[in-house]
């Protein structure tokens, strides 16, 4: 596998203006309640700014994912990235009803053959599909873990 030249340098910027639009939301919602309904009270977090803050956490919990899977785990974010620019299955699939006999090729046993390489096929298919899998659970992790550790720092109440 070739290492592939998008650096984390080039989807900094990306993140960081998601993470700047989630806060940005986040600030500006009050007062464009206030503009839209001034009968408007006070505001309630847990109303309007949960979305929002939901949305940040996402945010948040994704990039952290990301970064963790890309950097700790190279081999294998280089392999799914490369197993989607291909287009794993479609080309996978294509592969398998390649080994399909012809009409005129119809006999018993050319049948038997194509049958066994077509099982041959499928199971090489299997394998691919279960190492894409592979690849992608650090990933899920990764993102589970994310999320219960901003969850959690939301969340605490000082004494």
């Amino acid at each position: 596998m070739q290492p592939h030249s998008d650096t984390p340098a080039r989807k900094g910027p990306r993140i960081l203006l998601m993470v700047l639009l989630a806060i940005g939301a986040f600030f500006a919602m009050p007062p464009l309640v206030r503009w839209w309904n001034p009968a408007a009270g006070a505001f309630d977090v847990g109303t309007l700014n949960a979305p929002v803050l939901a949305a940040l956490q996402f945010f948040a919990a994704v990039s952290m994912a990301f970064v963790a899977w890309r950097f700790l785990f190279p081999v294998l974010y280089a392999y799914v990235r490369e197993s989607m620019e291909e287009k794993l299955f479609e080309k996978l699939t294509a592969d398998l009803i390649s080994q399909l006999p012809s009409a005129e090729l119809a006999n018993a046993n050319s049948i038997f053959h194509a049958a066994e390489r077509r099982r041959i096929a499928q199971f090489q298919f299997l394998i691919r599909c279960v190492r894409f899998l592979f690849s992608l659970l650090p990933f899920f992790v990764f993102l589970v873990l994310a999320t219960r550790m901003v969850n959690s720092a939301l969340t605490i109440v000082p004494h």
